[in-house]
C-alpha cells in the first residue's frame, strides 16, 4: 500500500468517525439556520417542489438548488428526510476537498506538500463544523476549489476549459455567481507568468463554456421565474445577490469595519492560519522570482481578492470565508513542506494519523459529554431535543401523517415529523376553530389566541404540549377536546382548506391530493383560499371505484368529492 493510498483511507476514515459522532450526538438544527434548508429538502421530497422551493412562511428559496437537490435525492432514496441525508452532501464535500488538496498538492509540490495542505484544512475547525452543517457553505467550498484547480489546469496545462465552466456552473447553482469569481480571481496570475500569451482570453477559448454555463444556470432560473413568478427574482437577485453584497442584514454589515474578514480568517483558521501568513510573506517577498511557482502566485491571488471581496461586501459572516480555506491549506502545506524538506513521507503519514486520531477522540468525547451529563451548553440544541422529543410523542399517539394545521412554531417540530407544511396566519387559524370538523393548531407556548381574537373564541382545548409539564416551548390546540383521529377533520395544504369526512389524507404534491377512506360513504371538501385560480387533482380511493376530479379551481370556490355518489359534485 503506497504512502498516498494510506493517506486517502485516513482521510476517508477520519471524516466517517467526525460524521458518525456528529449524527450520534446532540442535534443542532436550530443553530446556524439550518431549519430553512431542512424545509427546502422537504419541499421537495413531500410537496414534489423540484426546481424551486419555500420554507413553511412561503417564503421562496434564497439559494439555488443543487445541495437541495442532492440531500432530496438521498432522503428520497432513504425514505425520509433523516440527519444522515441532511448532511451526506456537506460531509462528503469535506472529505472531496481534502481528497482533491492531496492529489493536487502532490502532483504539483510533491506528496508532503499535498498531506501537510489535506491535514491544514481537514483538521481545522471550519471543516469540523462543515461535516455536520445543513447549508450550501460545504458543498460551496468543493464547487469553489474544483473551479479554481479546472482553470489553472486549463491556463497552464493546456486542458480543455469546458471543465472549468462546468465546475463554474455546479458553484452557481451552489450559491450563485460568486463562484465563478472566486473560483476564477487567481488566473489574475497570468499578467506576472512570461507565457501570458498562452493564457487564452478569445471567446473562440471559452464560448462552448459559456454557452454551458449561460444554458445551465440561466436556463434553470428561467424556470424557476416560470414556476414562482417574480418571488425568485425579488429573493435571490434584490435581496440576496444585490442587497446582501451592498448592505447586509446585520449591525456589522456594510462597507464599514472592512478588517472583519480578515480578522475571521485568522482567528477561526487557527492554528494553521499562522502558517498561511508566513507562506503569503514568503511568496510576496519574492513575487517575481524564478522560485516561486506560478501555482503559488495564483492561490495567493485567489485567497487575498477572496477575502478583499468579503471585506467590501455588505454581508460579513465567518462562514462565507470557508471556500477560500483550500487555498489557505495548499500555501500552507507548500511553505511548511518547503521549511521540513528532510521529514519522511512516512513519517508524515504516521504524523497524520496521531492527528486525526486524536483530532477524532477530542470530538467524540466533547459531543458525547454533551450527551452523557445531560447538560446541553446550547440553548438550540436543547429546543432542537425539544422539538424531536414533541415529534416522537405526537407519533406515538396519533400516527406520523397526522393532519396537523401549523401556524406559528419552529420548523424543527415539522422536519422531525418529516413534512413540509406552509402556515397559516392567526386569522385563519380563527376561522379554522370555527368549523364543524376538528382541526388541531400547532403554535408557540406563549401563544394565546384570545389576545388576537376581534370576537369570541368558540372553545378550544390545549391537547398536547412539550415540555408536558411546565411552561410550554410548543403547544397543539384544537376545537375537539382529545389528540386522536375522529371521522370528521381539517386541514390546511396551501391554498387549500381540506375538510374531510370519514376519508384521509394520504398523499399531497404540486396540488395532487390523493385520500383514503376510513368510513362509509367518505366525503372530502376542497376549498381554494386565494383569489387566484390553482391547479388541483383530487383522487378518492374508493374500493372498486376510485374517484377523480382533475382542472382549475377558481378564487374561494369548493369542490366535493363523495364516495356513496357515482358522479362527482362541485
Amino acid at each position: 500500500m503506497t504512502d498516498r493510498s494510506k493517506a486517502l483511507a485516513l482521510i476517508v476514515a477520519f471524516v466517517a468517525v467526525v460524521f458518525a459522532v456528529r449524527l450520534a450526538g446532540p442535534p443542532n438544527l436550530m443553530d446556524q439556520d439550518q431549519e430553512r434548508p431542512a424545509a427546502y429538502i422537504l419541499d421537495v421530497v413531500r410537496n414534489g417542489n423540484w426546481i424551486v422551493q419555500r420554507d413553511e412562511t412561503g417564503d421562496v428559496t434564497s439559494k439555488p438548488p443543487l445541495y437541495t437537490w442532492l440531500a432530496a435525492t438521498t432522503a428520497t432514496l432513504q425514505g425520509r428526510l433523516t440527519g444522515f441525508s441532511l448532511y451526506l452532501p456537506c460531509a462528503a464535500s469535506v472529505a472531496a476537498v481534502s481528497i482533491l488538496l492531496l492529489l493536487f498538492g502532490t502532483r504539483e509540490f510533491g506528496f508532503n506538500t499535498g498531506l501537510i495542505a489535506s491535514a491544514a484544512f481537514l483538521l481545522s475547525m471550519p471543516a469540523l463544523k462543515m461535516v455536520a452543517l445543513a447549508r450550501t457553505d460545504p458543498l460551496f467550498t468543493l464547487t469553489v476549489t474544483l473551479t479554481a484547480y479546472a482553470a489553472y489546469d486549463a491556463w497552464k496545462r493546456g486542458r480543455n476549459w469546458i471543465w472549468f465552466w462546468f465546475a463554474a456552473t455546479a458553484a452557481t447553482l451552489t450559491k450563485g455567481p460568486l463562484g465563478l469569481v472566486l473560483g476564477a480571481t487567481g488566473l489574475l496570475a497570468a499578467f506576472w507568468e512570461n507565457d501570458r500569451p498562452r493564457f487564452p482570453m478569445l471567446l473562440r477559448n471559452h464560448w462552448r463554456g459559456i454557452l454551458l454555463y449561460l444554458g445551465i444556470g440561466a436556463g434553470w432560473l428561467l424556470l424557476a421565474l416560470w414556476a414562482e413568478g417574480p418571488d425568485v427574482w425579488k429573493k435571490m437577485i434584490g435581496k440576496e445577490l444585490v442587497g446582501q453584497v451592498v448592505e447586509g442584514n446585520k449591525p456589522d454589515s456594510g462597507a464599514g469595519r472592512i478588517y472583519l474578514p480578515t480578522f475571521y480568517f485568522i482567528t477561526r483558521y487557527l492554528p494553521w492560519s499562522l502558517p498561511t501568513l508566513l507562506a503569503l510573506w514568503r511568496i510576496l517577498r519574492h513575487w517575481k522570482s524564478e522560485s516561486t511557482h506560478p501555482l503559488e502566485r495564483f492561490l495567493v491571488i485567489q485567497l487575498l481578492s477572496g477575502i478583499l471581496i468579503f471585506s467590501f461586501a455588505g454581508h460579513k459572516r465567518p462562514d462565507l470565508l470557508f471556500p477560500l480555506l483550500p487555498a489557505a491549506a495548499l500555501l500552507t502545506g507548500r511553505d511548511l513542506a518547503l521549511r521540513l524538506p528532510n521529514l519522511q513521507p512516512l513519517r508524515l503519514v504516521h504524523w497524520f494519523a496521531l492527528a486525526s486520531t486524536l483530532t477524532a477522540t477530542f470530538a467524540a468525547g466533547y459531543y458525547w459529554n454533551l450527551v452523557l451529563r445531560d447538560k446541553l451548553t446550547s440553548e438550540k440544541v436543547a429546543d432542537t431535543i425539544s422539538m424531536r422529543e414533541f415529534a416522537k410523542s405526537i407519533t406515538d399517539r396519533v400516527g406520523p401523517d397526522f393532519p396537523l394545521t401549523y401556524v406559528r412554531s419552529p420548523y424543527a417540530l415539522q422536519y422531525y415529523l418529516n413534512t413540509m407544511r406552509r402556515r397559516i396566519p392567526v386569522e385563519q387559524a380563527f376561522e379554522a376553530l370555527r368549523l364543524p370538523e376538528a382541526v388541531f393548531l400547532v403554535l408557540k407556548g406563549d401563544t394565546r389566541l384570545e389576545d388576537y381574537a376581534r370576537t369570541g373564541l368558540p372553545q378550544v382545548h390545549t391537547v398536547a404540549k412539550w415540555p408536558e409539564t411546565g411552561e410550554p416551548v410548543v403547544k397543539i390546540v384544537s376545537n375537539y377536546p382529545r389528540l386522536e383521529t375522529p371521522a370528521r377533520m381539517a386541514t390546511y395544504i396551501w391554498p387549500f382548506q381540506v375538510r374531510m369526512d370519514g376519508a384521509r389524507l394520504v398523499d399531497a404534491k404540486r396540488g395532487r391530493m390523493t385520500f383514503e377512506p376510513v368510513a362509509p360513504a367518505p366525503t372530502v371538501y376542497v376549498t381554494n383560499q386565494t383569489s387566484t385560480p390553482a391547479s388541483l387533482h383530487l383522487r378518492l380511493n374508493v374500493p372498486g371505484a376510485p374517484m377523480e376530479k382533475s382542472g382549475t379551481i377558481g378564487p374561494r370556490e369548493t369542490w366535493k368529492l363523495e364516495g356513496k355518489d357515482s358522479a362527482l359534485q362541485k
